[in-house]
């Protein structure tokens, strides 16, 4: 099959914070598809047993990235207010400034629509929010706008990916 994975132009969106439910895993690379089939069902049941409609499509919320292990929150966002149980975490992704690419087509080029979303920050002066010191990241995220399950073509879906910023030094 060709891949034909592209990505819409780069926007600078000033969003609201995002609470989510989810669970918080540190996994190699290779062990990130089967998780997900585990992760998101799991997330999902547990919201339906605590009465909690998700507020929007499922996430990825990049915690620390130390190749070739990642440490991920994998989840839904939910309305402010739910409280997690220990395996369950309830979360937020903090307000501010994001860098957003949307990138269509198959979940294998959600690398390479990384590594662009970086370089256009390079290209453009745009610094990303790590987290305090410490390695790792304030706000980096995918949303999983498209439902597999819904259009079973990988050309077709759409992966939000949006990177928190430094303020303006301006």
């Amino acid at each position: 099959m060709a891949n034909s994975a592209r990505s819409e132009p780069v926007m600078l969106q000033d969003r609201a914070a995002v609470a989510y439910a989810a669970v918080r895993v540190r996994l190699s690379l290779g062990e990130l598809g089967p998780a997900l089939a585990k992760l998101w069902p799991e997330v999902s049941a547990w919201l339906d047993e605590q009465g909690i409609v998700p507020a929007g499509r499922p996430l990825i919320r990049y915690h620390v990235i130390d190749m070739p292990e990642v440490e991920i929150s994998v989840g839904l966002p939910v309305e402010s207010g739910a409280v997690g149980d220990g395996r369950i975490e309830v979360g937020e992704l903090p307000a501010g400034r994001y860098a957003v690419l949307v990138h269509v087509g198959p979940y294998e080029g959600l690398v390479q629509a990384n590594a662009d979303l970086q370089s256009w920050a390079g290209d453009h002066g745009v610094a990303f929010d790590g987290s305090d010191g410490t390695p790792g990241w304030a706000g980096r995220v995918e949303f999983y706008l498209t439902d597999p399950m819904d259009d079973p073509d990988p050309l077709a879906w759409r992966t939000e990916v949006a990177y928190l910023t430094l303020p303006d030094p301006s």
